[in-house]
């Protein structure tokens, strides 16, 4: 690649200065002949300034903006995107900046009215996966591609490995099966229950046969869903009945949790407005940690799923509770 208009000019700049030097210092030479070599550097050096001022004012190709109120040389990426009035500030901020760190957080914004158009979702659905690409990195990938690949027909099968009694981590946005369509929309936004349901059929069983896609399916086949409501809570039992996993409803508390998961069982968490959701969200609690946290599996957040949690403030969340033997 050639070096900057700006850099060449100093190069050269650089170059005339040394050679004056030198044809004052070259002794050999007439007089006559060092002042017509001093004066046409002159003349160059003066030129050179132009061309400077020039390259810099001008500005040769890369697509972005000089500032109006920098001086001359200072460029500054301004690109900015006018979203709806119902985000709020902060996610309306973090949005305009992303976009202009990252080409993918840019493609969404710059479709951005197609996120509105995704199944029955309209506005709410809009903010909800454009919120999802701000608030976790991994899933920008599927916010981004979401417009020109919904809906697709089926989903795919999981071709990762598990191991029996370890609970993968599944999100319902993976693309596998996040572009399909469940509850009306993307199963990326309402797939939480079945996607929580495959986690844990996949530690208690070690088989990747009933993947979150082929959970959905079987809950709408069983017509246990809603497009307002989401999955219906008794799907859970239900599901774990079709397929042979032992399963019982326990108690709310921070004892149960601990004598559960203690137990070599793991408990899905049906839960309510709080740290994961406004409405109504499935989460696997997976561990009980030495220091007395828990971790958990958010198949809607990586980031959610990375930290441990308290256990009092999963229970105050906490609508229902269901434990799987590994």
């Amino acid at each position: 690649m050639p070096p900057r208009p700006q850099r060449m000019a100093r190069r050269l700049h650089r170059w005339l200065r040394r050679s004056l030097l030198w044809l004052i210092d070259a002794r050999p030479l007439s007089y006559g002949v060092m002042a017509l070599g001093a004066l046409l550097l002159v003349l160059a050096l003066l030129g050179l300034g132009s061309c400077v001022r020039g390259c810099v004012a001008g500005g040769a190709g890369g697509g972005r903006a000089t500032s109006d109120a920098g001086s001359a040389g200072e460029v500054a990426d301004v690109r900015s995107w006018q979203l709806p009035a119902s985000f709020d500030a902060q996610l309306s901020s973090r949005l305009q900046e992303l976009g202009r760190e990252d080409v993918r957080v840019a493609k969404a914004l710059d479709n951005l009215d197609a996120y509105a158009k995704v199944g029955n979702g309209g506005a709410y659905e809009q903010q909800k996966l454009l919120k999802l690409a701000a608030d976790d990195p991994a899933a920008i990938d599927f916010v981004a591609d979401l417009p020109e690949s919904y809906p697709r027909a089926r989903s795919e099968e999981y071709a990762s490995g598990v191991t029996k009694g370890v609970v993968p981590r599944l999100y319902q946005w993976d693309k596998r099966w996040g572009y399909t369509e469940y509850c009306g929309r993307d199963f990326g936004t309402t797939g939480c229950c079945p996607t929580s349901f495959s986690m844990v059929y996949m530690a208690v069983t070690g088989k990747t046969d009933v993947t979150p896609g082929v959970a959905g399916e079987l809950a709408q086949e069983l017509d246990m869903v809603d497009d307002d409501a989401g999955t219906y809570g008794d799907f859970i039992p239900t599901a774990a009945e079709r397929y042979g996993l032992e399963c019982r409803e326990v108690g709310r508390s921070v004892e149960v949790i601990k004598a559960e998961l203690q137990s070599g069982h793991v408990l899905i968490a049906n839960v309510g407005p709080g740290d994961f959701t406004t409405a109504g969200h499935f989460i696997v609690l997976t561990v009980w940690n030495a220091d007395g946290s828990v971790s958990i599996c958010d198949p809607y957040s990586s980031v959610r799923s990375g930290q441990t949690w308290d256990p009092e403030r999963l229970v105050g969340q906490t609508m229902r509770l269901h434990s799987f033997k590994l």
